[in-house]
């Protein structure tokens, strides 16, 4: 399963950088992955951190209901501004998503992750892009 963290900044084109790493069924320190129980943790983990309001499971539509979601959002007044975080669990993969209005706020964001994916000896690459929301 693959593990990717996404993070976009709003204005024309969306900034986004994915971190793709396997996920496994059972912890194993040789393996280089993450479990969806260890993911949903550490999606929680951050989201307090940055003091967001997280909400999920997110109901899916019929057909996607395998699909495992989360969100967490910024309140008003909170230093960060307008942020967003979410996390899609797969049957092949995990993905975090941070997404902001400012491309510096999103990539701090994204770098919780991937320190916490270091420490947990989670192996993961790391590709950017941008992609245009009128798409």
């Amino acid at each position: 399963m693959i593990l990717s963290l996404a993070f976009t900044s709003g204005c024309v084109g969306d900034r986004l950088v994915d971190i793709s790493a396997s996920r496994i069924e059972v912890e194993s320190p040789a393996s280089g992955g993450i479990t969806a129980t260890n993911a949903v943790r550490l999606f929680h983990d951050i989201g307090s951190q940055l003091g967001f309001d997280i909400e999920g499971p997110v109901p899916q539509p019929r057909g996607n209901e395998s699909v495992i979601q989360y969100t967490a959002q910024a309140h008003h007044g909170n230093p960060m501004g307008y942020a967003r975080l979410n996390i899609y669990v797969v049957k092949n993969g995990v993905s975090f998503y941070c997404v902001s209005d400012d491309f510096t706020k999103a990539r701090k964001m994204a770098l919780l992750f991937e320190q916490a994916l270091d420490k947990q000896g989670v192996r993961y690459t790391v590709s950017t892009r941008t992609e245009n929301p009128l798409n």
